[in-house]
């Protein structure tokens, strides 16, 4: 890459020429080299480009290394290229003073290198203005001041650090770009004497723009008097600089500036980042919980509040222990301890109690929190309540395990139609057949009362031993029997059939009526030993959008929960039946389903719990306390529904379903 770039070296000693030549070579720059000024001005008069940096000596005859870089600059000025630096030009010289590092900064001398100078001394230098670090990429600075010259000298300076540079002729200029640019300003260098505005004026404006209150702002001028330089900085200036300068010192107090800025940058971002980060952990849904090494909690997050019941300050400055229903177990929380101050993360489940005495399953994650020696200080613990993962995993299990059930109870509900119907035909052939034996019989039996018919005696044995009559009579009554016998067995076939049909992947139009029918006939065997059923179905109810197996199970748990609340109060079919209704209306857009039921009632104190998900009252093995909290997700959040009910003691309860006849939104998508 350094062959593309070329340097031009000039210097009337052949020694340094071949030093700085081989130097250069040798890290693969081009090299052209000249013994006095005027060749050098003649050879870049005859190249076609430039040559992209010049070594030049001060000291050499007819014409002087300042004599070179005036002619240089003043060709430059008349091909319009007067705004832009020009060759970066680097002097090498013994006569190193003060005067003369100031007289080459005027004339935009990129650098000064005293002879005798080290190895490798002038390839820094040449590396560092033709590929510079930019180690300030991205960072923007304002130059502000009169003179063009002096406006170019600082910028050549500045493009060294990777600046982008921005300059203006004056205040007024260097207010209007700075409302237009959509550059990020990090620092102002401006000139204190210049017309329309002197620099004071324009730092004390700058000052009121809020973006820029605390960019650093340097005042340059050749006044040196105390009382002014204090004015400019009462006008908001950080730094001042009196001219002439050196380029040296200009790149250091800017190296400084800009380090600043770039670190207060960096602050910033990280500031913005941890407001980020707080805001998540604040608005997070879950418990975050933050404690000491010694299991003192210092931070707890809202969700952390709400879930446990406890306020903020009965909560920091207690133990960690407080939360967890663990507590009790001193291996248990030996082992987390153990693995937590190992430095490793620990992830399980735990059981923590709410301030109210409730018992609730998180899946925690305690995560060491460490310091930049990497040294442990302290422990994050995020939870996550499981109690809908549970009820949803527990459902999915159902539902797989319903699903399994449907499709099996759809295969023999298939193999059992095939023999039934074999059965119906056959015993519709017996009737339709004895029928017709009837007939004769009773001709026959017309006959025997007849003089001129006269029978065996062992005929008429036969007759009463078979008991002929009670045979026509009891015949026909066993196969009125089996009729109705398969065509209830058909009718719960059926039923099977419907009511485990499997799941579409969107709504399809549903009959509750028939619905409610399937759902009575498939659970039969929950209420019949306990209750009776009555229905009473609008007849024109019309159909609406459903998901038909989720509400078949949420009207199955319905009704053998009703069911099952009558079976608490001792009653029995058919000693003592309790009574089961259900109802279907068309109320304004819903469709209202009613169950009632003649059971206990709910008490008072559960009414709000009885949704909850794994809330029950029957006893262990009993009950999963899942019944009804199905019931409320497949009616209200999967169909947009319902749930309410009214509910006396000792009298019954009645559950009101009821669902929109229009596909509404719900709070679950499809």
């Amino acid at each position: 890459m350094k062959g593309y770039k070329t340097v031009l070296i000039v210097d009337d000693s052949a020694t340094i020429r071949t030093l700085i030549s081989r130097e250069l070579g040798q890290a693969e720059y081009r090299v052209l080299t000249a013994s006095n000024g005027q060749e050098a001005l003649d050879m870049i008069e005859g190249m076609d480009k430039p040559p992209d940096l010049i070594t030049l000596d001060i000291d050499m005859p007819h014409m002087n290394g300042f004599e070179v870089c005036e002619q240089l600059r003043a060709k430059q000025e008349t091909m319009g290229a007067g705004t832009q630096p020009g060759i970066p030009i680097i002097f090498v010289s013994g006569n190193d003073t003060l005067e003369n590092r100031r007289r080459g900064f005027a004339l935009e001398v990129s650098d000064f290198i005293a002879k005798p100078f080290k190895p490798k001394e002038i390839l820094d230098v040449v590396d560092r203005i033709l590929f510079p670090q930019y180690q300030f990429h991205g960072m923007t600075v304002l130059v502000v001041d009169d003179f063009l010259s002096a406006r170019r000298v600082v910028q050549m300076l500045l493009l060294r650090l990777g600046v982008n540079v921005l300059t203006a002729s004056d205040g007024i200029e260097a207010l209007e770009l700075i409302d237009s640019t959509p550059h990020h300003i990090d620092l102002i260098i401006t000139d204190y004497e210049m017309p329309r505005m002197r620099g004071d004026e324009f730092c004390r404006i700058v000052r009121q723009k809020r973006h820029l209150a605390q960019v650093p702002l340097f005042m340059v001028s050749s006044h040196h008097q105390n009382e002014m330089i204090l004015a400019c900085f009462k006008a908001g200036a950080t730094d001042y600089l009196i001219k002439p300068f050196l380029g040296e010192e200009l790149l250091a107090r800017v190296d400084i500036h800009l380090r600043a800025r770039k670190h207060i940058r960096q602050v910033e971002g990280l500031n913005n980042r941890l407001g980020m980060l707080s805001a998540v952990i604040t608005q997070s849904a879950d418990p975050i919980v933050i404690f000491s090494l010694d299991a003192i909690m210092w931070y707890v997050n809202p969700a952390a509040i709400d879930h446990s019941g406890y306020s903020e300050r009965e909560l920091v400055g207690e133990k960690v222990q407080l939360l967890a229903n663990n507590r009790g177990n001193q291996t248990f929380c030996a082992k987390i301890w153990e693995v937590l101050l190992g430095g490793s993360i620990w992830s399980d489940r735990l059981f923590c109690t709410r301030k109210d005495g409730q018992t609730i399953e998180y899946a925690v994650t305690i995560s060491p929190v460490r310091d930049a020696e990497g040294v442990i200080t302290d422990f994050i613990a995020i939870g996550r309540d499981m109690t809908q993962i549970n009820l949803l995993q527990r459902q999915l299990l159902q539902a797989q395990k319903l699903e399994s059930i449907g499709q099996l109870a759809a295969g023999i509900a298939h193999e059992i139609n095939t023999p039934m119907q074999y059965v119906q035909n056959n015993i519709t052939f017996l009737e339709r057949a004895f029928a017709q034996f009837i007939l004769l019989m009773t001709d026959y039996q017309r006959l025997l009362k007849t003089p001129e018919v006269s029978l065996t005696e062992e005929v008429k044995e036969k007759l009463e031993e078979i008991h002929l009559d009670f045979l026509m009579e009891e015949i026909p009554v066993s196969i009125a029997e089996t009729h109705d016998g398969i065509l209830r067995v058909r009718k719960i076939i059926a039923a099977m059939k419907d009511f485990s049909h499997p799941g579409a992947d969107k709504k399809m139009p549903t009959n509750l009526n028939r619905s409610l029918e399937n759902t009575i006939t498939v659970c039969r065997h929950e209420w019949k030993y306990v209750a009776d059923i009555r229905t009473d179905f609008e007849a024109d109810l019309p159909v609406i959008p459903c998901w038909q197996d989720q509400l078949n199970q949420a009207l199955l748990n319905l009704i053998v929960n009703s069911a099952q609340a009558i079976a608490e109060t001792g009653a029995t079919f058919p000693e003592n039946p309790g009574a089961i209704t259900i109802s279907t209306r068309l109320v304004d857009n819903w469709v209202e389903i009613r169950v009632r039921d003649t059971g206990g009632g709910i008490p008072q104190e559960i009414e709000d719990k009885i949704y909850d998900p794994f809330f029950t009252t029957k006893e262990v093995g009993k009950g999963t306390g899942q019944g009804l909290a199905i019931v409320y997700d497949v009616v209200v959040r999967k169909h947009g529904g319902t749930v309410d009910f009214i509910s006396e003691p000792e009298q019954g309860t009645t559950f009101i379903i009821r669902l929109p006849v229009e596909n509404r939104n719900s709070e679950v998508l499809s």
